[in-house]
């Protein structure tokens, strides 16, 4: 077996590993002391911070630590809500452009019989597109030679 990464020897430290694993494991580090050296440094690691005494907690630093987690989930939430409302805009605003879009379309396409007949177009034979130009050059022929729009 090659030596192991620092992430699997604290697997085995941990007693993470499979049965199968360990048991390679241990059989390296019998041969390689690399490796036991590393172990029995996180053993010594391990052994000092259950050693160390940690003082009490006092309720007062209870408060403030569940303060803190509360500030941090609210910052989420608020860090949530302003994505949501992002998406929400983009959705939005591709809605309307869709829809305007479509609209105008639709109202260019379908030019009506009493349109036709105040610009005198056959709309029979005229396709919508040369139907509405020839209907705004009569009007803008209107309008700038001072009649009515």
């Amino acid at each position: 077996m090659n030596c192991p990464n620092d992430q699997f020897l604290h697997r085995f430290y941990d007693e993470e590993l499979s049965p199968e694993d360990r048991q390679r494991v241990e059989s390296h580090l019998v041969s390689c002391s690399t490796c036991a050296d590393r172990v029995h440094e996180l053993q010594s690691i391990g052994n000092r911070i259950r050693q160390a005494s940690f003082g009490e907690l006092t309720s007062r630093t209870l408060v403030r630590w569940h303060h803190t987690v509360m500030d941090l989930q609210e910052r989420s939430i608020r860090r949530l809500a302003g994505w949501m409302t992002a998406a929400a805009s983009v959705v939005l605003v591709v809605s309307l452009y869709t829809a305007t879009r479509t609209q105008a379309q639709t109202a260019l396409s379908d030019v009506h019989d009493w349109e036709a007949a105040v610009v005198g177009i056959d709309i029979e034979s005229a396709s919508p597109d040369i139907a509405t130009a020839q209907w705004i050059a009569t009007d803008l022929s209107r309008t700038t030679s001072g009649g009515q729009p």
